[in-house]
C-alpha cells in the first residue's frame, strides 16, 4: 500500500485551502499514484474567533471537503 501525506499551511480562507488541497491531491496521485491520500487535522479552515468558526462549519457528508 502506498500512502501520500498532503502538507499545507492552511488559512481563514476556506476557498484557498479547498482550491490548494485539490491541486496537492491531484499532483500526488498524477506523479506518486497512491492507494491512501491522508491530509493534516483542520486542512480546510483555520483561524478567527468562535463566531467565524461556527460560520465556516458545514454539514457533514454533504460539505464541499467531504464530496
Amino acid at each position: 500500500m502506498k500512502v501520500s501525506l498532503i502538507q499545507m499551511n492552511s488559512v481563514s480562507d476556506k476557498q484557498a485551502n479547498l482550491a490548494q488541497a485539490r491541486a496537492l491531491i491531484e499532483e500526488a496521485v498524477r506523479d506518486e499514484r497512491p492507494d491512501w491520500i491522508c491530509l493534516p487535522e483542520v486542512w480546510d479552515y483555520i483561524g478567527g474567533n468562535r463566531r467565524t468558526k461556527m460560520e465556516a462549519a458545514e454539514v457533514i457528508p454533504a460539505a464541499p471537503p467531504t464530496r
